[in-house]
Parts: structure tokens; C-alpha cells; sequence
């Protein structure tokens, strides 16, 4: 079996469902197809927070989590993030990534097991959370698996918004379902996802 093929293969299980542990809020429209996205709320938090905190230029995450095949069709859940780091511009990041790909692919797997990446974070002032040519050359060449996501966050403009490809393989804005526990603190006002921007 192919790489690729393996890593498109997913386990079955149902989508977090709202009960007495979990609560679900839905931001943005549905995906038109593709999978859903579930992002766990202290996840959301931590990296809201910690775009905030880095202010030395360009910032790029991975985003950790895992692939799932549910009743309703496939999905992804967002569980963390890592190899937080400022970078020159998305290039920068896309070079590190592609030259040591597989380890760096190994130590998530070592480190955030059973979680895998299924995504990355771009963090840039002043894009309002759009998402730039030059990122989604980044996004179309190393995360091109379907189920591969990017959170594209401005904190300087308070913007943010998740991408997935199309089938057709364009980058648009995603809706999401927020996933938090009750006896968390109430749910904070959440920025809508950022209009698309031609490019």
C-alpha cells in the first residue's frame, strides 16, 4: 500500500456528539463537501492566545489531530498544535517542512500520540485572516491530502478563519464546530470566518 493511500486510510468512529460531556457550537456555513471540522475549544483558545503573544513576524504551527470516518461522512478533529516558530514568510516554513518532513512527521506521532498533522497555521498581520497566494502555494504543495486543513490568523485585526480544499482543489473558508465541555467557563464570542479575498 502506497504512502499516500495509507494515509488517506482513516478509522471509523462517530463525530463527537453533544451530550452530558460535550457541547457543540456551529461557526460558518457548512462545507459544501470535504470533511467537517471539529475543533476542541481549549485548542482554539491556546492558539488564539498564542498568536498573540508572538510578535516577532511571520508564525507558523502545525496542527495536530486526526482524520475520522463517521456516519454522516468523513471528519477531523483538532486537538493541538506544534513546532510553534517565526519563519521569514511561508516559504521559509514550507522549506523547513519539506527537508525534514519525516522526522518531523515521527516526533508528532512520538510525542502527540494517537494524533497525527492534519493541517498547519499561518499566522501574518494585516491579512484580516485571508488567506495569501504565497501560503496557499504552501498549503496546495505539502498539506495536499483531503482532509488537510489551515487556521489563517491575523491577531492584529483580531481575524481568523480555517481553509480546506475543494474538491476541484481550491482553498476556500470552512465552517467549524466548536467543541467545548460544559463545565468550561460560557462560550466567548467567536470572529466570524473572514470573507474570501480574490487572489
Amino acid at each position: 500500500m502506497s504512502a499516500e493511500r495509507r494515509a488517506l486510510a482513516v478509522p471509523i468512529r462517530p463525530p463527537v456528539a453533544p451530550n452530558e460531556r460535550t457541547l457543540i457550537r456551529r461557526f460558518g456555513a457548512p462545507r459544501a463537501a470535504g470533511a467537517a471540522l471539529f475543533v476542541w475549544r481549549e485548542m482554539l483558545e491556546a492558539l488564539l492566545e498564542a498568536s498573540t503573544v508572538r510578535t516577532e513576524g511571520y508564525q507558523a504551527a502545525l496542527l495536530v489531530g486526526g482524520p475520522f470516518m463517521g456516519p454522516l461522512g468523513p471528519y477531523v478533529e483538532l486537538h493541538g498544535f506544534c513546532d510553534f516558530a517565526a519563519h521569514a514568510d511561508p516559504l521559509a516554513f514550507a522549506n523547513e517542512l519539506d527537508a525534514d518532513w519525516t522526522q518531523i512527521h515521527n516526533r508528532v506521532r512520538r510525542t502527540h500520540a494517537p494524533h497525527r498533522v492534519v493541517g498547519w497555521v499561518h499566522i501574518e498581520r494585516g491579512t484580516g485572516g485571508a488567506l495569501p497566494p504565497l501560503a496557499r502555494m504552501v498549503h496546495r504543495t505539502l498539506f495536499h491530502l483531503p482532509f488537510t486543513v489551515v487556521a489563517s490568523l491575523d491577531p492584529e485585526q483580531g481575524g481568523f478563519a480555517f481553509y480546506g480544499a475543494t474538491p476541484a482543489g481550491e482553498l476556500q473558508p470552512i465552517g467549524f464546530n466548536l467543541v467545548s465541555r460544559p463545565s468550561a467557563a460560557p462560550l466567548p464570542p467567536v470572529v466570524p470566518l473572514s470573507p474570501e479575498t480574490p487572489t
